[in-house]
C-alpha cells in the first residue's frame, strides 16, 4: 500500500461550513496499515502531533485543499491524496518544527 509512505492529516469535518469549532484540532501522522475488512478497508494510523484545524483552513492553497473560505474539502467526509510536501508546508507555516530541513 503506497499510502503508507506518506505523512497525512486526519481531520474531522468543520463544525460549520468554512469554520472549525473553537479549539478543533486535526492530527498529523501516517498510515501504518491498510486491511481488507468486509466489503471495504480498515485504515490504521499513528498520530504524531495535533494541528489547529483553523490554521489548516488558512493553509488551504498551500495544502491544495479545494474550496474557498466559506466551504472547502474540510466540510465533507472523504479522503484524498495531494501532490504537496506536507512536512514542508507545515514547517514553513511554523506548525511543525520537529523535522529537519
Amino acid at each position: 500500500a503506497t499510502v503508507k509512505k506518506f505523512f497525512c492529516i486526519f481531520a474531522a469535518r468543520n463544525y460549520e461550513y468554512g469554520f472549525p469549532e473553537n479549539g478543533q484540532h486535526a492530527a498529523f501522522g501516517f498510515i501504518n496499515n491498510v486491511m481488507r475488512q468486509d466489503d471495504g478497508f480498515k485504515i490504521c494510523y499513528q498520530t504524531l502531533n495535533s494541528v489547529s484545524q483553523t490554521r489548516l483552513n488558512e493553509l488551504r492553497t498551500e495544502l491544495a485543499i479545494e474550496g474557498k473560505s466559506t466551504i472547502s474539502e474540510f466540510d465533507s467526509t472523504h479522503w484524498s491524496v495531494k501532490k504537496v510536501n506536507l512536512v514542508e508546508v507545515l514547517r514553513d507555516a511554523g506548525i511543525m518544527n520537529c523535522f529537519p530541513q
